[in-house]
């Protein structure tokens, strides 16, 4: 029984390692795909007028909300106006009347803006990132978990910390002031940086206040919707819970649970209210639904039991069981769509999950970046969604803030369209059409002074400047870290005249000796070839007896007899001599013929002695063998 205890102990421990091991799997994976993909703010709310600048066209638009907010745009609110900006990596800000902001980078570690005159409210509420606001006066660093106020005027700025402690750096210095929450703040003029005993603005506090009760009561209402959302948009769950409900659908051969649209119509698709428009050279969806921004930014919409359902974005490693099985990452896109034309009209297909996305840029791992008149040669029918796209009139394509109120209509049959990769290749006089980067039709109030968009394209070129001087920064870095590796590195010096001559003379002196050495060696070794073979020769070739000498006399003075068996025999033998010689000298060795010969011819010798003898007898006794000619 203990060891059975013992046992299931040691299972259940395993299992639980094993668990946290791929949850922390699933959360570096999670994170390597956010900082991979690009990271897009979103524009959540709107009191007045918000523009937004256009550089392709040097001019000002208005922006509404559920709009994106990316790098290197500039937004500027009106006198009566205020905005909030929610980003993805946790991190948010609030602007007030007069205030121009620009987004410089968006990362998961770092938020880097730039306000360069009015109002801001940070908020800091991640626990990995950092936030660089720039001013015409220093910089503000706000470490995570940190809020704090900024008002920048003409010739002053003032930093108020709400929560936690903020730190400012003058440009020209490197000396951090820390302003810490409840104490005074910080006001900071060109020449010198004062504590003063500022405080917030009472309208723009009371503003404030509203808001964040209002998100409270938001983060009470995600419901079941914070489940199965990202942390990037566990923000967003309310208004999923508010406006939908979560389903358990079968759908590529498994069950999984997906999000419904409650409060739309029978014939409602994806990306069927709203416009298009042009943001970051790509055709961008603005979506007219209050749900519309998440569902048609993020994850993928698909079609099962005659219905529409969302998908949100999951991670690359699924932890928990019934989490959607789309794994096409948490990454943000303009609008998942394969666009058609015929003719006059112009229309697009919501994409399934695994289906590609062409863009300029790479939004995510499930977009393309192709040639603006590359070849497309797929068709209509390998989409899953095709029977659902839906077709408007080119005319009616950026003059219409709502398409449902301008004759879109549904695709009927897919004989006469064509597949295009992007809108722009078909529409009529595209790049002429000043409508195109509009978010609403709604008309400018008040622009501000073209000072401002200088101050903003010289900061575009300060900016250039600076990355320059990174780039250039870096190269010598490099170079020096090449040139340090090179002189690790043992180096060739030429010696003097006297050093050359030791050298030569050492030399010699080592040649010399060496040949010495090897002729010595040489004569060892013939010597002892020498010693070796003479060992061999006497051992081999020894002097025969007196007994065989005489034998050896004996057989030359019978070689002359009478008797025919004799020379019969003798003949023979001297066939066999014969052959044995002529072996002999086709081997190598002479040493190993000689001996052989010699004892073939000891026993050919006792062979004619037995021989003779026998013939002797037999002429004694019986008379002749062989009868005489």
């Amino acid at each position: 029984m203990e060891k059975m205890l013992k046992q299931s102990c040691l299972i259940i421990f395993l299992s639980f390692v094993v668990f946290l091991v791929s949850l922390t799997c699933a959360q570096a994976q999670g994170q390597e795909n956010m900082e991979n993909n690009s990271l897009v703010g979103r524009i959540a709310h709107i009191q007045g007028q918000l523009l937004r600048y256009v550089p392709e066209e040097d001019d000002w638009v208005i922006a509404v909300e559920d709009t994106p907010f990316g790098t290197y745009d500039v937004l500027y609110s009106s006198d009566d106006a205020k905005a909030e900006i929610i980003l993805p990596n946790n991190t948010w800000v609030r602007i007030g009347s007069d205030t121009q902001i620009q987004l410089i980078e968006l990362k998961s570690e770092i938020t880097e803006l730039e306000v360069s005159s009015g109002s801001a409210r940070l908020y800091n509420k991640s626990l990995f990132t950092d936030i660089k606001a720039t001013t015409p006066f220093g910089d503000v660093l706000l470490p995570p978990e940190t809020r704090c106020d900024l008002y920048v005027h003409e010739k002053q700025a003032e930093v108020v910390a709400l929560k936690g402690t903020v730190d400012f750096v003058q440009t020209g210095s490197d000396t951090r002031h820390a302003v810490i929450a409840g104490s005074s703040s910080l006001l900071i003029t060109p020449h010198q940086v004062i504590a003063s005993s500022g405080s917030v603005h009472p309208e723009w506090n009371a503003w404030n206040i509203e808001r964040d009760f209002l998100w409270t009561q938001r983060m009470q209402a995600r419901g079941t919707s914070g489940k199965y959302l990202p942390a990037g948009l566990k923000d967003e769950a309310y208004v999923l819970e508010k406006h939908g409900r979560w389903e358990r659908v079968y759908y590529e051969g498994a069950y999984n649970y997906f999000w419904r649209p409650a409060y739309v119509g029978t014939e409602w698709t994806p990306f069927s209210s709203g416009r298009w428009t042009i943001w970051h050279a790509e055709h961008t969806w603005v979506p007219d639904e209050p749900f519309g921004y998440v569902t048609h930014h993020y994850g993928n919409w698909i079609y099962a039991r005659n219905c529409w359902y969302w998908g949100p974005p999951v991670s690359r490693v699924m932890v928990s069981a019934g989490l959607p099985l789309f794994n096409i990452g948490i990454s943000w896109y303009p609008g998942r769509v394969a666009w058609i034309h015929s003719g006059v009209y112009v229309g697009w297909i919501p994409l399934a999950p695994y289906e590609t996305y062409y863009s300029h840029h790479c939004w995510g791992s499930r977009s393309t970046v192709r040639v603006y008149n590359h070849y497309y040669p797929y068709n209509i029918h390998r989409y899953r969604h095709y029977r659902h796209a839906r077709v408007i009139d080119q005319k009616h394509f950026y003059r219409v803030d709502n398409y449902r109120h301008a004759g879109l209509r549904k695709f009927k049959d897919g004989k006469n369209y064509r597949m295009t990769p992007f809108a722009g290749n078909t529409l009529k006089n595209h790049h002429k059409t000043k409508n195109r980067f509009q978010f609403t039709n709604v008309q400018v109030k008040r622009k501000p002074d073209r000072s401002v968009i200088a101050k903003i394209k010289e900061n575009g070129l300060k900016r250039i400047k600076v990355a320059k001087a990174r780039n250039d920064l870096m190269q010598k870095k490099v170079s020096k870290i090449i040139r340090a590796k090179g002189e690790q590195k043992k180096r060739i010096v030429l010696p003097d005249s006297k050093q050359r001559k030791k050298g030569i003379e050492k030399l010699k002196k080592s040649i010399t000796d060496t040949s010495h050495k090897i002729s010595k060696k040489k004569e060892e070794f013939r010597k002892t070839v020498q010693r070796t073979t003479k060992k061999v020769v006497k051992q081999k070739l020894r002097k025969p007896d007196k007994l065989l000498l005489a034998k050896l006399r004996d057989r030359r003075q019978r070689k002359n007899t009478t008797f025919p068996t004799l020379k019969i025999n003798q003949a023979k033998t001297n066939r066999k001599t014969s052959h044995a010689f002529s072996k002999s000298k086709k081997q190598k060795s002479p040493m190993k013929s000689i001996a052989k010969r010699f004892r073939s011819y000891q026993s050919k010798q006792t062979g004619k002695r037995s021989i003779q003898a026998r013939t002797h007898r037999n002429i004694k006794t019986k008379g002749p063998v062989f009868k005489m000619r």
